[in-house]
Parts: structure tokens; C-alpha cells; sequence
């Protein structure tokens, strides 16, 4: 979960803090920090994301892939947010 909150660098900017729960060994925290402070900077708002990721030999390459596709997921519901003020997708 995040919540937003003036850019320590430049508080005319909105950034974001965010706190992030996982079972032991998983992974999906790097991926879930980062999407929940960015829907919150962005969208001035608490969020909260849930995510759970899993793939038998995953190579790094197919790592690097999903991280891809969570950039391109995360900038379609800001883009659906900015369209339609909502952020049904």
C-alpha cells in the first residue's frame, strides 16, 4: 500500500511511501513497491496493490520481461485514469 506525499527532493512534486507484505522467499516486493508509490504519485491517492507472480525456471530474461509488462499495465491504468477519472480497467 502507498499514500502520497510532497517529494522530499522537491516538495512541489508528489511522491510517494509505501509499505509492502510478503511470504517469505517471494519476490513480488520489488515489483509491488514500485508500482503502488508510482499509482500514487501519479494519481494522488492511496492505493493499495495485490500480486502474486509465479513461473516454474524463469530465466532472467523472462524476468526482465514481466517487469516490462507491470510498466506497460501500470501506464495503462494511469492512461484509463486520466481518460475517464476512474480507474476501472
Amino acid at each position: 500500500m502507498a499514500q502520497p506525499r510532497p517529494s522530499l527532493a522537491d516538495p512541489a512534486r508528489l511522491s510517494a511511501t509505501a509499505s509492502v507484505f510478503c511470504y517469505v522467499g517471494h519476490k513480488e516486493d520489488d515489483v509491488v513497491k514500485g508500482v503502488s508509490e508510482r499509482l500514487a504519485a501519479v494519481l494522488d491517492a492511496k492505493v493499495v496493490v495485490a500480486a502474486g507472480l509465479h513461473w516454474d525456471n524463469l530465466t532472467a530474461g523472462g524476468i526482465e520481461q514481466v517487469k516490462k509488462n507491470v510498466v506497460t499495465l501500470v501506464n495503462r491504468i494511469i492512461a484509463a485514469f486520466n481518460q475517464q477519472g476512474t480507474c476501472h480497467v
